[in-house]
């Protein structure tokens, strides 16, 4: 026995060892004689292998395969690639939930805001346009730090898989999947803050300038319990003297005189 290697592409459960032995113990002990039944060829970087593999049988007969071993690496990810579209399409409705609640909060809390803006001269369109800005860099953001986030937790799970027993394909993203990936996010996050932004707009000035001054009615616990009790006491003052000073039929009331 020669050497005995294995692959690097996870451990011998999925991939195998492959044993060699020298030319004399092969036509010997294995009885294989000098018959050569597999010749596998390990390209130089930039050379084709079909352009090789016709030079082989051009040279020694018989068949030759041409085999790119990266050719199968992305199998498992297409398999799982319905699955991975629903998750995107599942974080892309998220974020348009997120971004609508976030945007009609900063409206409610900038409505005075909005209506002196509509008081100056601004247009519906120039207001619409500020909040979707507004939501625009927020998404922007979200969308940055999440594919930062992917790419960083993708290199994580592939080098623990490498190091463990189980294959390890490399992550075959291009940059226009990187980008498709952050506009989805971005288009999600506008949107979502499309209908608050339009509502906004088309705010009038002094309804939005009347609503943002009245104040919003609070009741402390203290206030309402000092209610019910003045009301308690109010129903006892107004109520019959013989509900409250009538004398038992049992007995006579006490005399003055001794």
């Amino acid at each position: 026995m020669v050497g005995i290697t294995a692959s690097n592409q996870g451990g011998p459960a999925f991939s195998g060892a492959s044993g060699f032995v020298s030319q004399a113990a092969a036509s010997g002990p294995f009885g294989m004689g000098l018959r050569t039944p597999l010749a596998a060829l390990r390209l130089a970087p930039g050379t084709s292998a079909v352009t090789v593999a016709a030079a082989v049988e051009k040279s020694l007969g018989g068949s030759a395969l041409a085999v790119d071993p990266r050719a199968g690496a992305a199998a498992p990810l297409d398999q799982i690639r319905p699955l991975l579209l629903l998750v995107v399409a599942l974080a892309c409705l998220i974020c348009a939930g997120v971004s609508a609640n976030t945007t009609a909060l900063a409206v409610s809390e900038r409505r005075r805001e909005i209506g002196l803006l509509r008081a100056a001269g601004a247009g519906p369109r120039q207001v619409l346009r500020l909040l979707l800005a507004e939501a625009g860099v927020l998404g922007l953001a979200g969308a940055g730090l999440g594919v930062g986030a992917g790419l960083l937790l993708g290199s994580l799970a592939v080098t623990h898989l490498g190091a463990s027993d189980l294959p390890a394909p490399p992550l075959p993203l291009r940059p226009w999947q990187l980008v498709g990936s952050a506009a989805a996010g971005l288009t999600a996050a506008l949107l979502g803050a499309l209908l608050p932004a339009l509502a906004a707009a088309r705010s009038q000035p002094l309804v939005a300038l009347r609503s943002a001054a009245e104040p919003a009615p609070h009741r402390s616990v203290r206030g309402l319990a000092l209610a019910g009790l003045a009301r308690s006491q109010r129903a006892r003052v107004r109520s019959p003297p013989w509900s409250w000073a009538a004398w038992p039929c049992s007995s006579a009331p006490p005399s003055a005189s001794r």
